[in-house]
């Protein structure tokens, strides 16, 4: 199953028009100490303003929950313009935690599993209704954050619980293959 979010932040349009605003106005302003720093500010400015156009107008994600062996992987594909590939792959047996992601979480769970990871494929900066997931790795977590729709949050919630009947507490399988 895949999902891509769709783009629904107008705010950050309003955002990269500010900082553009501002770099025109700091560029040509000042003289002699003043201008020096006006035009570093502008020059801050713009970066600012061309990260977050690279970052949340031409970057795009599409979320993939995929059977494999009868076990489920989640990856998360990434494409700036037309080129991408995946960025992350996991497999949902290592799946410890799913749910809707709330601003402060990220104190609370440095706080409950130590050495963690967070990455966040969000599609949205403002206005989104995210989720977060977290994976055990061998001596650290990883947490990603990113835009599932109901359905394929029901999906994950679904396939985590099939990982979990398939495997004993251990993460070893408990299936057997008959030669």
């Amino acid at each position: 199953m895949k999902y891509s979010p769709k783009r629904t932040d107008n705010a950050i349009r309003a955002i990269y028009a500010a900082l553009l605003i501002m770099t025109v106005l700091f560029a040509g302003t000042g003289s002699g100490i003043t201008k020096a720093i006006l035009s570093s500010l502008a020059l801050i400015f713009l970066t600012a303003s061309i990260y977050l156009f690279i970052r949340y107008d031409m970057t795009s994600y599409t979320y993939i929950l995929s059977e494999k062996n009868g076990g489920y992987d989640f990856y998360i594909d990434k494409y700036v313009g037309k080129r991408g590939g995946y960025v992350c792959f996991y497999p949902i047996s290592d799946s410890v935690m799913f749910e809707k992601y709330e601003k402060g979480m990220k104190k609370s769970l440095r706080q409950k599993y130590g050495n963690i990871h967070f990455y966040n494929y969000s599609q949205n900066i403002i206005k989104a209704d995210k989720s977060i997931i977290v994976f055990e790795n061998t001596d650290y977590f990883d947490a990603v954050i990113f835009e599932p729709d109901k359905h394929f949050s029901d999906m994950i919630r679904k396939a985590a619980e099939v990982s979990a009947k398939a495997t004993d507490g251990n993460g070893e399988s408990t299936q057997t293959s008959e030669n």
